[in-house]
């Protein structure tokens, strides 16, 4: 029984989590991100999710474009990682914001997957790891993959 009962918490954990449909409009993906769970998935449709404020998972969850969809987040601040997170399929555009993702120390090493998304207008640190205290756990893997990366129009003329 003694060693049965790291399985049964592993499944209770499991099975709590949920899959979440969201559908495009004004701080949608913020209000889902604030209310989700431990594990959790997050569903973007088609559309575009106007986000104003910092978005701050404090959970592990992922947070994925629907089948065929390619739901755009168009940030005005950022979204800071400090959990395990997932992110594929999902096209961020800078409104007004020079960040995209910030990885932020956690309370245990945290894993961040991203794939198969696109980053542009973005004026300053598309992607940032971001560190003030030193002996905080931080990152235990960052992977990245299949994502396009485009400087702002105004910017991009500079690099030609």
């Amino acid at each position: 029984m003694k060693n049965l009962l790291p399985v049964l918490l592993l499944l209770s954990l499991t099975v709590s989590a949920k899959t979440i449909m969201l559908s495009p409009g004004a701080n949608a993906l913020y209000n889902a991100v604030g209310s989700a769970s431990d594990g959790d998935t997050l569903v973007l449709a088609e559309g575009t999710y106007a986000e104003s404020n910092s978005i701050k998972p404090a959970v592990p969850l992922c947070i994925l474009a629907a089948d065929g969809a390619k739901p755009v987040v168009s940030l005005a601040s950022r979204l800071e990682v400090k959990a395990d997170i997932i992110i594929k399929g999902v096209d961020f555009r800078a409104n007004s914001s020079s960040e995209c993702v910030r990885m932020v120390p956690g309370a245990s090493p945290y894993d961040v997957t991203i794939s198969g998304c696109s980053f542009s207008d973005f004026s300053s640190r598309t992607l940032r790891v971001y560190n003030t205290d030193q002996t905080a756990p931080y990152i235990g893997s960052l992977k990245i993959d299949d994502c396009l990366f485009s400087l702002p129009s105004s910017r991009s003329e500079e690099h030609t």
